[in-house]
């Protein structure tokens, strides 16, 4: 009796013991899966969020070609924003990229079926960089715009 008492708490113990070194591997591959999915859902999300513009595929002078591959081309006299993407420097996770303004440009013609001709209006574009119309830009108010330099409201 002794024996059969022995041999099943060693039986039962080492099944305890590989059911949950099962579950313990199970539990991280859902958590690496889950993870990935949210990882691709952010990034799908932050380039879904400046997908509506296109791009400098050259510069002339002040005259500039822009495509917009994956957007509506805006129509002649539409201002845009050109923008410069940059990933700012990030020791954990990776960072997102950013957007700076870094001109403005007026469309003057419209050229092949994707791209326009615009002027520059102001500031320094490079090629590729990004071009999206202005009223697409949100900007938070500050508060020296939003009344006082305490951030009150002016009667």
């Amino acid at each position: 009796m002794i024996l059969l008492a022995r041999w099943t708490r060693g039986y039962f113990a080492s099944k305890t013991g590989e059911f949950l070194m099962k579950r313990s591997t199970l539990s991280f591959v859902v958590g690496l899966v889950f993870a990935t999915l949210v990882a691709a859902s952010s990034a799908q999300a932050q380039s879904s969020a400046h997908s509506g513009g296109g791009s400098i595929t050259a510069i002339d002078g002040d005259t500039l070609t822009l495509c917009f591959r994956h957007a509506p081309v805006p129509a002649v006299g539409d201002t845009l924003s050109l923008e410069r993407e940059w990933i700012p420097f990030s020791k954990g996770t990776p960072a997102s990229p950013r957007y700076i303004v870094v001109g403005h440009a007026r469309v003057v013609a419209v050229g092949a079926p994707p791209c326009v001709q615009a002027e520059r209006l102001d500031g320094k574009p490079r090629r590729y960089d990004h071009a999206r119309p202005d009223d697409a830009i949100s900007v938070a108010p500050t508060p020296q715009s939003a009344g006082d330099h305490r951030g009150g409201l002016t009667p």
